[in-house]
């Protein structure tokens, strides 16, 4: 089976599956293979679950010890189709498929998507600025599972400063408003 995936944000592919055990790909990396309607996460893939399991079985059970990032890490795969790959194979692949540390490390944890906050400082500080970060935190936990992790970061941080904003305004904006109601 012929697999695509997207890495970086780009849409990378296709690879047989013998050699998606030189791909550095994690659990939540989007997928797609003919016959699927829309991309899914290489967990929802039986073969590439198997491959994901097998990786962390290898270097738990090969290594016996923590990982370190600064020394490289080949993983010899568990399957007879490539039980004869060595790691001069998988050294020669292009840079943006090598690694120093295995795809499951690199799980990045899920940004916050300040939602609460956002709803909060909409019904009590700036309705305008309230619901454009309520837009950007919603599009957080979207990107993450799409496997856009800069994305995700970016819609957080993005509404982390619409709230700032939204507080700012209601602190400048009471004044006046308190102003406003006296006469």
């Amino acid at each position: 089976m012929k697999y695509w995936l997207i890495l970086n944000n780009q849409q990378v592919g296709p690879f047989e599956t013998d050699q998606m055990w030189q791909v550095d790909f994690n659990a939540l990396t989007p997928v797609w293979y003919e016959g699927l309607p829309d991309w899914v996460q290489a967990r929802d893939v039986e073969e590439l679950r198997a491959i994901i399991i097998q990786r962390e079985a290898s270097m738990m059970n090969h290594y016996n010890r923590p990982v370190s990032s600064s020394e490289p890490v080949y993983v010899q795969p568990l399957d007879e189709h490539s039980a004869g790959m060595n790691t001069e194979s998988i050294r020669e692949q292009p840079a943006q498929f090598q690694s120093n540390i295995s795809p499951m490390a690199k799980a990045e944890e899920r940004p916050s998507n300040y939602l609460v906050w956002a709803i909060i400082v909409t019904i009590l500080c700036n309705i305008i600025m309230g619901v454009i970060a309520i837009i950007f935190a919603s599009k957080v936990n979207t990107a993450f599972d799409r496997g856009d992790v800069v994305g995700a970061r970016r819609n957080s941080d993005r509404a982390q400063w619409f709230i700032i904003f939204a507080i700012v305004l209601g602190v400048i904006w009471s004044p006046f408003q308190v102003a406003l109601a006296m006469l």
